[in-house]
């Protein structure tokens, strides 16, 4: 069964041309680069995905094979536990253009605007967590447990966002 937490492809950079795959191996997470425009230059989607569930007996994160590479997406799943994933959105404000359907509940991540997502993007049982990083882009979290409450989902995708927020730029 494909990972399908709506998760999960990346490209860090290109190679002669070519769109170079994003490894889960460890390496940079940080450094933002100005001169692009994009807060997440630099950053492994993968990376922080496995940073973020380290000691918690998830296998190494991937890109999921059906989603475009450009969207800069990797999840992993836990067998019996459930799937954590991620997104990193560039130019894409956190608090738009999020699903009709589910409750959603405005709040922060150790101080960071975000956006938690019930029974929407991940569906029944799901919990998703849409974090601001300034300027004007986003990162979505997503969790879905194979056994639980759509709450379990939540407190989980809760300590999976702040274990990431603490690994992205800050906001200005």
């Amino acid at each position: 069964m494909p990972l399908a937490v709506a998760v999960l492809a990346s490209c860090t950079s290109t190679v002669n041309g070519q769109p170079n795959p994003e490894s889960s191996s460890s390496g940079p997470t940080t450094s933002a680069s100005s001169n692009t425009g994009d807060p997440f230059a630099g950053l492994s989607t993968c990376v922080l995905v496995d940073q973020a569930v380290a000691g918690q007996g998830f296998p190494p994160s991937q890109p999921d094979p059906v989603i475009d590479p450009s969207r800069r997406q990797c999840g992993t799943k836990k067998p019996g536990f459930g799937n954590i994933g991620m997104e990193l959105q560039a130019g894409q404000p956190y608090n738009t253009n999020l699903p009709a359907n589910g409750t959603r509940t405005e709040g922060d991540i150790s101080g960071r605007p975000s956006v938690q997502l019930q029974n929407t993007v991940s569906g029944e049982g799901g919990c998703d967590v849409v974090m601001e990083v300034k300027p004007n882009s986003r990162v979505i979290v997503l969790a879905t447990l194979s056994t639980g409450t759509t709450a379990q989902a939540c407190d989980f995708v809760g300590q999976v966002a702040t274990k990431i927020e603490r690994l992205l730029p800050k906001n200005n």
